[in-house]
């Protein structure tokens, strides 16, 4: 049975940020040898993203236009749907959607979400709404593979069965425990999860050791930390 480990022979993985939160778990599964076999399964290990917490009334015309205006898209109003645009938006609740900057999880940084935070105040003011950035608390997962509905099985209640989990639905839930926000990207299928920071080396562990039957790999997919 091959064992999980660390794909230290693709690109970036040497110049994994020291401050992510996953650093010291990627550098811990670093040192065991490479598993035996094709890997089944691929987390791939984002960068930090960009995220705004954004709040208002979606039956409010004048919030809904100041929100287009500053997103350059507008905010999915259908329930647990995403946008993929200028920005990345994710439905959380019937007035509340976690915003990431830039238009892939690659390319989000501080700077991204700070500078659409500005945008959001500046044409949200003297409006009802609420605005947190939460850039730095969350942590990003993008799992993989043909088996990765079956791992995610594994620990959440959800139906990933793909005639009801499709491509554009996301979902806040709990995987082993642990609170996610689950986004379904495509039917091959991708997934990618959101995670606090806090919880994202418990999370980690789990995909681990829940991933060894299928040959869980993990990969840093994201600029060397000198770039």
């Amino acid at each position: 049975m091959p064992s999980p480990h660390f794909d230290r022979d693709k690109p970036g993985l040497g110049g994994l940020p020291k401050r992510h939160a996953l650093a010291p778990f990627l550098a811990g599964i670093a040192q065991r040898p490479a598993g035996s076999g094709a890997a089944g399964l691929e987390a791939a290990v984002l960068p930090c993203p960009g995220c705004l917490n954004l709040r208002g009334n979606p039956e409010d015309a004048r919030f809904l236009e100041a929100a287009q205006q500053s997103l350059g898209m507008p905010l999915p109003l259908a329930a647990n749907r995403f946008i993929e645009g200028t920005h990345r938006t994710f439905w959380l609740g019937p007035d509340e959607w976690l915003v990431v900057a830039g238009a892939s999880a690659d390319a989000t940084d501080a700077a991204d979400a700070a500078a659409l935070a500005a945008r959001l105040r500046e044409n949200l003011a003297g409006q009802a709404h609420s605005l947190v950035d939460l850039t730095g608390g969350l942590v990003a997962l993008r799992l993989s593979g043909p088996r990765v509905r079956d791992l995610l099985a594994k620990g959440c209640t959800l139906d990933f069965h793909p005639r009801v989990c499709r491509a554009g639905q996301c979902a806040q839930t709990s995987l082993a425990k642990a609170s996610v926000l689950i986004a379904t990207l495509d039917e091959a299928p991708t997934f990618e999860l959101f995670v606090r920071a806090s919880f994202a080396d418990y999370l980690a562990l789990w995909l681990d050791r829940a991933g060894r039957e299928y040959g869980l790999q993990f990969r840093w997919q994201g600029p060397p930390a000198n770039a």
